[in-house]
């Protein structure tokens, strides 16, 4: 998909790449990874549908919004994934990232997410919002290296769920 290729995004050790119906396999090996579906999936283990529909979400959030899900390539291995997506009730755009285990501890989600939050408030976006199940410390972490802000603790039918935010303008918000 050509037309994709201008949203390719890149850090110092990352590109960042819209995913694409060719990302299946290893968008789905990434989702299914007991690492990574632990809090983001409450330890379901989702089917290739499931991640079809994530990628054609995506590719048409792409195509209305200009962002979504991106592939993390680190040294050539699709390390895992990082993008904006929609979540609760009422959905909500929020910052969403996964590291396979092999990956964490390289600060690869701060780099990403930092990127893709960038690009957000380039696209015109005030704010961007990110949550994480209360036990996640690793991601309650990254979120606080980019320096977004603590907004809420609220119990969801998933566990205590954490709320953070970061506004372009430093001076806007709680």
């Amino acid at each position: 998909m050509p037309e994709m290729d201008r949203y390719i995004l890149r850090t110092e050790r990352l590109i960042l790449r819209p995913v694409t119906g060719s990302d299946l396999p290893d968008l789905h090996t990434i989702f299914v990874n007991p690492h990574v579906r632990k809090y983001l999936l409450d330890d379901t283990i989702m089917d290739e549908q499931w991640t079809q529909s994530i990628i054609d979400r995506s590719i048409l959030r792409f195509e209305k919004e200009k962002c979504g899900i991106w592939i993390m390539d680190y040294n050539n291995a699709k390390a895992g994934f990082v993008g904006m997506h929609t979540f609760h009730d009422p959905p909500e755009l929020q910052l969403l990232y996964g590291l396979l285990p092999e990956y964490c501890g390289l600060g690869l989600a701060t780099e990403a997410a930092s990127k893709v939050i960038d690009y957000c408030f380039e696209l015109g976006h005030a704010k961007v919002l990110a949550s994480t199940d209360e036990p996640n410390q690793n991601s309650e972490k990254v979120m606080q290296r980019l320096g977004m802000k603590f907004v809420k603790k609220e119990s969801l039918s998933t566990g205590l769920t954490l709320f953070y935010e970061i506004y372009l303008d430093p001076h806007t918000g709680p």
